[in-house]
């Protein structure tokens, strides 16, 4: 069971009422004994807390190349903790996923902007994300995909349980994606919405809700009264906004890489074991844990070698989500990616034309050395032709006792 803020509960019961969910079903529903109890002021907060034995450990954690691990304490980055080079970043994404810190021990919100910090550090080499989370809410979930994608240091999900709906977003975004086991799970590429009728709760305790609107307001909540009445039609609308641009999102972050017909659209909502995952391109491996750390260290290599492609493509289709966003904030990230991608490709043309200097220089000197050698088959026919092989050692009828061969012009 996962760890509440106490004072944050109203709100979480609030969200999980009204609020629009890319998470799997079966593991949403565990979390109704919690509001129940909390409605018939059952709730203890005590049987939530943290203990001193969970098995995840849901803060950062920095591995440099010796294997030495270094807990972060909090998760605001500490930039005097990651004094090796070579370091590697461990984000945890375990349990339900929401926008603040209020549902587990990190919020999506605040998980982007200890990422931004921590690739600015030139000792990070890399990140993995080690998920296990059924998914969580719409809001926030997207600026976190985007921020992954931005990100200029290899990114890697390395699921041991689930990546699903929102989770599986998440790791859409990575370099790479792998599954610790076949039975680990993926998918629920979907999105649904709850939301409660408690008019029969107040009507039994002698309540009686008035809404009244404005004379101008005569569309507002318009689709929320009609679900009310059990006419889904308008929420659907509004659902099949939010899952087009995460089906959208999740094609752009594996494009290349799916593979499937239409028994196995994994964009209908199915979930799939990581064997099948595997075939039709929604993971890109199944191992252990030093599977990612080893995916880093290549990942890593290829940039290193001047590969920008990979990283300017994460940045179009960063651009491309960010479009959908507000027009200031869409606006304002178009203009930081825009300008991230200008300086990979004004490296990627200094390094381009470096190449082309070497490659000039070694194709002058191919040239010389070719000159060169022809000249001195020349010398060599002009002499063979001259000088017979034998000259010395047989006299011949035209040798001449005491005549200096070895001075005569024909070895000049």
């Amino acid at each position: 069971m996962h760890h509440f803020n106490e004072n944050m509960l109203p709100r979480i019961i609030a969200t999980i009422f009204n609020g629009v969910w890319l998470i799997d079903p079966a593991k949403a529903e565990g979390y109704y004994p919690v509001i129940m109890s909390f409605l018939e002021g059952k709730f203890k907060a005590d049987e939530y807390k943290k203990s001193e034995n969970d098995e995840y450990n849901l803060l950062p954690t920095f591995v440099n190349e010796a294997g030495v691990k270094v807990l972060n304490e909090t998760w605001q980055f500490d930039s005097a903790k990651i004094t090796d080079e070579n370091t590697t970043v461990i984000i945890p994404i375990i349990g339900a996923i929401s926008k603040y810190d209020y549902c587990g021990d990190a919020g999506s919100n605040t998980i982007s902007s200890f990422l931004k910090a921590a690739a600015n550090n030139p000792n990070v080499k890399g990140i993995i994300f080690h998920i296990d989370s059924p998914g969580g809410e719409v809001d926030g979930t997207e600026n976190l995909v985007n921020t992954i994608k931005s990100l200029d240091k290899p990114t890697v999900a390395w699921v041991d349980g689930m990546a699903a709906s929102a989770a599986y977003w998440i790791a859409s975004a990575c370099d790479k994606i792998i599954a610790n086991i076949a039975s680990d799970i993926f998918g629920s590429i979907g999105v649904y919405v709850t939301f409660a009728d408690f008019s029969k709760y107040y009507e039994e305790r002698g309540i009686k809700i008035h809404e009244v609107y404005s004379n101008f307001s005569t569309e507002k909540n318009q689709a929320w009264k009609e679900g009310i009445k059990g006419n889904y039609d308008k929420i659907k609308e509004n659902l099949d906004l939010y899952a087009q641009n995460f089906i959208n999102g999740v094609k752009s972050n594996r494009a290349g890489k799916l593979n499937f017909d239409a028994k196995d659209d994994p964009f209908k909502g199915k979930v799939f074991f990581a064997d099948k995952a595997l075939e039709i391109g929604l993971i890109d491996e199944i191992g252990a844990f030093d599977s990612a750390y080893a995916a880093i260290e290549k990942l890593g290599n290829d940039e290193n070698s001047g590969n920008m492609i990979i990283k300017k493509e994460k940045f179009d289709a960063a651009i491309e989500a960010a479009k959908i966003q507000g027009a200031s904030e869409a606006q304002a990230r178009i203009t930081e990616l825009e300008g991230q991608i200008s300086e990979y490709e004004t490296e990627a043309e200094s390094q381009t034309n470096e190449l082309q200097g070497q490659l000039d220089t070694a194709n002058t000197n191919i040239s010389n050395l070719q000159e060169e050698n022809k000249k001195l088959k020349e010398k060599v026919a002009e002499l063979t032709g001259k000088i017979p092989t034998t000259a010395l050692d047989n006299k011949g009828d035209n040798f001449e006792e005491g005549k200096d061969y070895e001075n005569d012009s024909l070895f000049d």
